[in-house]
């Protein structure tokens, strides 16, 4: 197995330099960072393809570290990528998706309606969240509000309260006179109180990925098998030498 040092970084492609960091076998820091978000055109586009075209369990768990690419990136073709880390069953917080999908404002509608238009029903819920979490007011997105609120009220006022847009008022002021359920009720008087309320948005602070990353990390010698850790023997970093020689003989002593 060969290993790669940050300065062969550019020379390798994106999925190269992922899968790599998947397994261990290169550390995700502002090396890698910088090497893939200085690609250009297209880059955006490869990062999700290989998120969402992964057919083996990682050994490293890059989905946080994927989602901040696409988030520095603030590409469309990040959106089905945001969408299946908000539908993963995870305690994360989904704050900074939320944020992330705000960040890409206008440029997200189009493609949104498009996967809407051609979405089955419960696709077309998921994709009117998303929609309601650009917070860009625009007539077609308030049109699907409106109609998500007459058929699953619960849903509606969720998506209206996220949306931000107090035009919104009168149809859930109208809505909460209908015969609802108390759960309803609930959710669409706290969309009511919610946007009613005089709130100035705070200017949102820079996504600043590099802060998230050390300025160089070693590879993941505890998830190498023995075999993969003999060819960093040879490494150019004395320091990846030093630890790959430990990791090995931890694994003798384990084995022993």
């Amino acid at each position: 197995m060969d290993t790669l040092t940050p300065d062969q970084y550019a020379e390798s492609s994106i999925a190269l330099l992922l899968d790599l960091a998947s397994h261990g076998r290169i550390g995700v820091d502002q090396a890698l960072m910088r090497s893939i978000l200085s690609r250009g055109e297209g880059t955006a586009e490869e990062v999700a393809e290989f998120f969402l075209n992964v057919e083996e369990s990682w050994r490293v768990d890059l989905s946080a570290d994927i989602f901040h690419i696409l988030r520095a990136l603030r590409s469309p073709s990040a959106i089905p990528v945001y969408a299946e880390l908000l539908g993963d069953e995870v305690e994360e917080d989904p704050g900074p998706i939320y944020d992330a999908l705000a960040e890409l404002g206008a440029a997200a509608i189009e493609p949104l309606l498009k996967q809407h238009a051609e979405a089955g029903p419960e696709s077309q819920s998921q994709i009117e969240f998303l929609l309601a979490g650009l917070r860009v007011k625009d007539d077609r997105i308030g049109e699907l509000l409106k109609k998500r609120l007459e058929s699953d009220p619960t849903e509606g006022a969720i998506n209206m309260s996220l949306y931000g847009d107090n035009a919104m008022l009168p149809v859930l002021e109208a809505k909460l006179a209908a015969e609802l359920s108390e759960h309803e009720k609930h959710e669409i008087q706290f969309a009511i109180d919610q946007l009613s309320a005089e709130t100035i948005a705070d200017e949102p602070e820079p996504f600043d990925i590099m802060s998230l990353y050390p300025e160089t990390a070693p590879p993941v010698f505890d998830v190498l098998e023995p075999d993969e850790m003999i060819a960093f023997l040879d490494h150019d970093d004395a320091a990846v030498r030093r630890m790959a020689a430990e990791s090995l003989a931890n694994e003798e002593l384990n084995e022993d």
